[in-house]
């Protein structure tokens, strides 16, 4: 539901929606119009006894409306192999810039809203 057509448009104009869009413009200046990756994190993530690296989707923004790709992260929560009982857990977002480099790793900057 949340990624479906008629949910985007009943939420494409919400507070959230442009806050969203507002943090994708900030990232698209600093970054001279690279790609980003919105990836998702389990707020318990990386707990002892409890690694959830992959359990949620990440998807490269591709043009089109960043918080519509949000949605589609968001959805991955709610897969039945996930979320077993429906319950979803918290997830949190991250715009992330894609960097052209030679060597990897992930370096992390916080903004809330």
């Amino acid at each position: 539901m949340i990624a479906s057509d008629d949910y985007y448009e009943q939420v494409k104009d919400s507070e959230a929606a442009r806050k969203i869009r507002g943090l994708h413009r900030q990232v698209d200046r600093l970054s001279g119009s690279q790609p980003v990756i919105i990836r998702s994190s389990g707020i318990n993530e990386d707990n002892y006894g409890d690694a959830q690296a992959g359990k949620y989707l990440s998807v490269i923004q591709a043009g089109g409306d960043v918080f519509r790709t949000c949605l589609k992260v968001m959805a991955s929560g709610y897969r039945p192999e996930v979320c077993p009982q429906g319950i979803p857990q918290p997830m949190a977002l991250i715009i992330q810039q894609c960097i052209d480099c030679r060597y990897g790793g992930v370096v992390m900057s916080f903004q809330s809203f």
